[in-house]
């Protein structure tokens, strides 16, 4: 059976934690509605995983993220290298199992990540990606997108309790003092 537009959510959560405040279970339904609001995405979430050493992680957070149906992948000894190549692997792995037109939504600020979704950009995939914040030392990362967006954007609601057309939520991808200049 071929699923139409699937999206695969890939969290870097050894480096974009959880923000304090926050429960565990929110993320990842803020997560799933925020996508299901933006107008570009149509296809369902069908991998949504975070990668980290899981050790380091008390097991409220472990257990939040799960009922929530994120696959948790547990990178021993917290070594930042091995956690993008699983991050990479996965990501090759959902684009070979998945031809374009696909979403990938990539959480993370890291630009090693740059490289990888300049080329599935060039396939034709749709890559999306929220970042702790916005910094001009990721630019290369940024660009490589179509949509960027922040974490106090994607967490906060703003989008769904202001009722923010889906044209209007697709225009908030990169703050435009920032971005002008990046596509």
């Amino acid at each position: 059976m071929h699923i139409v537009n699937p999206v695969a959510v890939l969290w870097d959560i050894a480096s974009f934690h959880i923000p304090k405040g926050l429960k565990e279970e929110d993320i990842a339904v803020n997560v799933r509605t925020f996508l299901r609001v933006h107008g570009s995405i149509q296809g369902p979430i069908c991998v949504f995983s975070a990668y980290g050493d899981l050790s380091s992680f008390p097991s409220k957070m472990r257990k939040g993220c799960q009922n929530t149906g994120v696959n948790l992948i547990d990178i021993p000894n917290g070594n930042k290298g091995e956690s993008h190549k699983a991050i990479l692997v996965d990501m090759c792995l959902f684009a070979l199992d998945h031809p374009p037109p696909c979403n990938i939504v990539l959480l993370s600020n890291d630009i090693d990540f740059a490289p990888a979704l300049h080329k599935l950009g060039q396939l034709g995939y749709t890559l999306l990606l929220i970042t702790p914040s916005i910094s001009p030392e990721s630019s290369a990362l940024y660009s490589a997108c179509a949509f960027v967006w922040t974490w106090s954007f994607v967490l906060k609601k703003d989008w769904a309790i202001n009722n923010i057309d889906q044209k209007s939520l697709a225009s908030h991808h990169c703050p435009e003092n920032f971005c002008n200049g990046l596509k």
